[in-house]
């Protein structure tokens, strides 16, 4: 128990120093701003925890962006879509794979090495 006692008290000496810290910086700015900073923002340590969202509720932070095609792309796109149909409906059936053109096993069955 002795090191955790230990590591407690070095843990709030560095909290306590960092709240000094701040505090600091909250002073610059309100004497930059021209208000009175004498309002220390320390959190008592009896204030009840910050409501957070529900994990379902919280964002990424990270937003994908949206894509908007121009007209133009757009066209190119169905111009390509047409053109491979076009290919597909004149190479034949031939070129169309046909489900009993392969062999019986199925493809990811281990072989025996024997036969």
């Amino acid at each position: 128990m002795a090191d955790l006692t230990d590591t407690i008290k070095f843990l709030e000496r560095q909290r306590d120093e960092l709240l000094d810290q701040v505090n600091a910086i909250i002073r610059a700015i309100a004497a930059l701003k021209g208000t009175d900073g004498s309002v220390r923002r320390t959190p008592s340590p009896y204030a009840p925890p910050v409501d957070r969202p529900a994990p379902s509720q919280r964002t990424n932070g990270r937003k994908r962006r949206q894509f908007v095609l121009s007209e133009e792309h757009k066209q190119k796109l169905l111009e390509g879509q047409r053109r491979a149909r076009e290919a597909r409906l004149t190479a034949g059936p031939s070129a169309v794979p046909d489900s009993t053109a392969h062999d019986a096993a199925p493809r990811l069955v281990r072989r025996d090495p024997t036969v």
